[in-house]
């Protein structure tokens, strides 16, 4: 940062925001301090034993321009010391001459200036805005000029005889003012200051001639000088909305995927995956990504794209212009993947990170393990070969590690880090932290961090599923990233059999795995709408909630005891745990971790109906339990080549349904309970996850299908002297209802439904867009030369 000399109070910036949004403050601080312009700040200025109100109210009095920074956070809090502050600048407001600048509104969202509460007098002064949450060079450029002072030199650089400079064209971009203001005083982020139209005209001959031998003379100078330091490259920032119609697929995992030479990127979605070349103006689908997949990574070259097809549990490859898709290697939902120079792919597992042969003709090879109740993701090859960056979550505590191919041990580089990538072009160590990514330098040779880190991009979309984030980084220092917006929202609805929709009284959110307790007058699902992990318990009749919160090492997806007094979920160490529906006591050990089960996360399927077992999923096998003893589990079904999981009992205890990728996609079976082994009936036809009885027994429900929209499927069974009989299978709801759509199966989030007790009526999760105010789009943001911002600041990299 400048360190400019200290001007009178009179050109002096006094920035007033709400602590939530500091860290835009500090952006807005940092760029004007840059071009030369004090500016206070409580964050900085104020130290202990301030006097804080006679500070505050000095600075307002003398201030050349106060900036009030709104947002969404602002519009939230009703009350606060920022408030004050605005009625001392209301209040200054009224003493001043009419016409003389004082208040500047900056705006770091999408809040609209008729909606926000604020001041009178705020509403009678130009806002400003910050695309995306960056301060344009627009913004600084205003403020100079309202403190009257001279603006920056620009230099020119005129180009050798004979090579053309070529025109930059810029995205268009989100307007700097308010939209409602006049033409005449719009400001553009991105795009350069036009001379007035009376300066275009053509040139008398006479200044042509001069112009001419000025550049002349001025080439003879340039090439005598000194060769210059390499100037920093203009830094371009766009953004890239998904297609009508379309939304993120499976957004607990990686979703975007950034070329290594920068030249094209690709987005998951319901409709496949999406790629776009930056020379292009539109997104096409690649055709052959239709069917669910998750984790795209592109090859060195970008010719070729990896992936992860959820239903066959395997890792394929494919082009980037589309056709077969050819497998890999078989893996179970990997933690990140990252396609090597040297040919290879290195991916995470429950047991740790793997290495394979991206050609497909080669053996997997752990290379490194986990440790005990530990997961690893976000592998990345470090140059030379020799080394490998990764991420390690353990009992909720994350961090970035490296460890030698050589053997040895590990080391831990970043506390507290994950989602780990570095920059071989700068140096540098990117790694998120809470939703902000973070850059800091780093010492290649002896792998260690320098210096202090800085946050770089604040609420990046994470993929928490895999404890990582929605960011890449080329080779020519391109930076792609998803807003934190991206997460999804959700709704609880009945659907009654003719597709009636009923809300209920319950805010949007990032739900899942919904749960009718057993009398059905309550619902509980987990809850991961705010940072801490929790649960919600939802009363249907008083229409009130209670939320229970996890601790770090908890989560999962929960389920009811048979008496609904108790929840029981998995936490990370592999044991079961329970705790009060009503949240009068803290949790405790339901089951201690199962034998054999190390590194896997387990979820209740059901209890036995005499209530002395459980059933569970365990790293895709099913099995069985005591509830209260030591003994080992029992394996109802046990396949190490097949995955097979979500075990739903029929109502009269005989029947278990489950779904197995068997056949190479996953399938709805039932098979005899507790002798799963005796004999099975294949229930789906096209595709079938999330098996669902009803309460009667006469039906088997299932989301049909591989690929958005599926359709929840009804299949009429019976039971014949003995055997389990399919008599027929159609759609709950015709394709012309208004009703809800399911996504593809994800073993995390569990099933998206469940059925009331007269077995009438659906609950759903109901996905829903951003519409109201401080809720963004799904968007992914495109910088271009970013790392000549990271480079300013956070300096001191070498290689």
């Amino acid at each position: 940062m400048a360190n400019p000399e200290r001007s009178p109070a009179s050109r002096a910036v006094f920035l007033s925001y709400t602590t939530e949004d500091v860290a835009i403050a500090l952006a807005v601080c940092e760029a004007l301090r840059e071009a030369g312009i004090e500016v206070w700040m409580d964050h900085s200025e104020l130290q202990g034993g301030d006097a804080w109100d006679e500070n505050i109210q000095r600075q307002i009095r003398e201030c050349a321009l106060i900036i009030p920074i709104i947002s969404n956070r602002t519009q939230a809090r009703r009350e606060g010391y920022f408030r004050l502050e605005w009625r001392l600048a209301d209040e200054r407001m009224r003493l001043v001459a009419e016409g003389t600048p004082l208040i500047v509104p900056v705006v770091a969202d999408d809040t609209r200036q008729a909606e926000a509460l604020v001041p009178k007098s705020f509403l009678t002064v130009q806002w400003l805005r910050l695309p995306h949450g960056h301060v344009p060079p627009a913004l600084v450029l205003r403020v100079r000029k309202l403190l009257g002072l001279e603006a920056p030199a620009v230099s020119a650089t005129v180009p050798p005889v004979g090579i053309s400079a070529a025109p930059v064209t810029a995205p268009v971009a989100t307007p700097l003012l308010e939209p409602d203001e006049p033409a005449t005083m719009r400001e553009t982020y991105g795009t350069a200051a036009q001379p007035p139209s009376s300066w275009r005209a053509p040139l008398p001959v006479a200044v042509m001639s001069a112009l001419a031998a000025s550049i002349v003379v001025g080439l003879a100078v340039w090439k005598l000088r000194p060769a210059p330091e390499a100037e920093s490259r203009p830094i371009v920032r766009f953004a890239q909305d998904l297609p009508p119609n379309v939304s993120f697929r499976n957004t607990g995992r990686t979703v975007i995927a950034l070329s290594p030479d920068g030249r094209s990127f690709v987005y998951n979605t319901t409709a496949g995956l999406f790629i776009r070349t930056m020379s292009e103006m539109n997104a096409h689908a690649i055709l052959g990504t239709e069917n669910v997949l998750t984790n795209p990574v592109f090859s060195p070259d970008g010719q070729s794209i990896a992936f992860y097809a959820q239903g066959a549990n395997e890792m394929r490859r494919i082009s980037v212009t589309g056709g077969a898709s050819i497998p890999i290697v078989s893996i179970e939902n990997p933690g990140g993947m990252s396609w090597e120079n040297d040919g290879s792919i290195l991916y995470g597992q429950s047991n740790g990170i793997w290495r394979v042969p991206a050609a497909g003709n080669g053996k997997p090879e752990q290379i490194i393990p986990a440790d005990e109740g530990e997961r690893l993701s976000a592998p990345q090859l470090l140059p030379g070969g020799k080394f490998v960056l990764f991420s390690s979550l353990r009992l909720g505590r994350a961090h970035v590690e490296v460890k030698s191919l050589a053997g040895g041990g590990r080391k831990v580089v970043v506390p507290g880090g994950r989602s780990a990538c570095y920059v071989p072009a700068t140096s540098h160590l990117l790694y998120m932290a809470e939703s902000d990514l973070f850059g800091v330098a780093f010492d290649l040779e002896h792998l260690a961090t320098i210096g202090s880190p800085a946050s770089m991009v604040p609420d990046v979309g994470l993929a928490e599923q895999v404890s990582m984030a929605n960011y890449g980084i080329s080779r020519d220092g391109s930076m792609l990233y998803l807003t934190g917006g991206m997460i999804e929202r959700r709704v609880l609805v009945w659907v009654d059999r003719q597709g009636k929709e009923d809300p209920l009284k319950l805010e949007p959110g990032a739900y899942y795995g919904p749960r009718l307790s057993p009398d059905g007058a309550k619902i509980v699902m987990a809850d991961t709408s705010a940072s801490k992990r929790a649960f919600l318990v939802w009363d249907l009749a008083g229409e009130t909630r209670t939320r229970l919160t996890l601790g770090e090492a908890e989560g999962g997806l929960p389920n009811w005891t048979p008496d609904g007094m108790r929840i029981i979920y998995p936490s990370y160490d592999g044991r079961m745990m329970a705790k009060a529906a009503n949240n009068t006591r803290p949790p405790e050990v339901f089951l201690n971790a199962i034998e054999g089960g190390r590194n896997s996360i387990s979820s209740l399927c059901f209890f036995t109906p005499d209530g002395r077992r459980i059933v569970f999923n365990n790293s895709g096998d099913i099995g069985s339990l005591p509830i209260g003893s030591a003994e080992k589990p029992t394996w109802l079904i046990n396949s190490p080549q097949f995955y097979e999981a979500d075990a739903a009992l029929s109502p009269d205890g005989k029947w278990m349904a489950y779904y197995s990728n068997e056949s190479g996609r996953n399938e709805i079976y039932v098979s005899p309970f507790p002798n799963a082994a005796d004999d099975r009936v294949v229930v789906s036809k096209e595709g079938g996850t999330q098996p669902l009885w009803s309460r009667d027994g006469k039906e088997l429900f299932y989301v049909g299908g591989t690929v958005f929209p599926a359709p929840l499927m009804a299949a009429t069974v019976q039971s014949d002297g003995g055997k389990f009989v399919v008599a027929g299978r159609k759609p709950v709801w015709n394709s012309n209802s208004q009703t809800p759509v399911f996504r593809p199966y994800n073993p995390v989030t569990g099933r998206t439904f469940d059925i009331s007790p007269d077995n009438q009526r659906f609950l759903v999760l109901k996905e829903v867009k951003a519409t109201g105010a401080g809720e963004r789009p799904e968007q992914i943001v495109i910088v271009q030369n970013w790392t000549e911002e990271l480079k300013r600041r956070v300096p001191g990299a070498r290689k």
